[in-house]
């Protein structure tokens, strides 16, 4: 539990408030290397953050078509890649249009990873070991 105490100064009145913060996540969370991506193809994007429990990625959406029915991908530019998870979409909301004249969209998806086997456990694991930043 995170406790985060606030002081405020008002002209004759100061007082404290103490906060009390929990934090929901189960999994600690990675930062990746540049050239790490994910997504559903062709909706491909560069990972913000991962754990064993999800990712936070962005990426241009160039196909609507594309969704949560397509493969779940994770690559690096090693040539390393991971496929099939099974996972469901927590969030996926608009960012920026770089131009109003563009159809081609920024967006964050936040994806949950479901029902991991031990061998994905595992893979997933390898995966973040290898690529996360010290």
């Amino acid at each position: 539990m995170t406790h985060r105490c606030c002081s405020l100064y008002l002209p004759n009145v100061e007082f404290h408030i103490m906060e009390l913060f929990t934090d929901r996540r189960k999994h600690r969370r990675y930062s990746l290397r540049q050239g790490v991506f994910a997504g559903f193809r062709p909706n491909m994007g560069e990972i913000i953050d991962i754990s064993i429990g999800g990712i936070l990625f962005h990426y241009l959406e160039f196909s609507k078509e594309a969704n949560e029915k397509s493969d779940f991908i994770i690559c690096s530019e090693d040539g390393c890649c991971l496929d099939s998870f099974p996972c469901r979409v927590v969030s996926d909301r608009v960012l920026a249009n770089e131009s109003s004249l563009s159809q081609i969209v920024t967006r964050q998806r936040r994806v949950m990873f479901d029902q991991l086997t031990e061998e994905q456990h595992r893979l997933l694991n390898d995966f973040i070991d290898s690529h996360k930043t010290v």
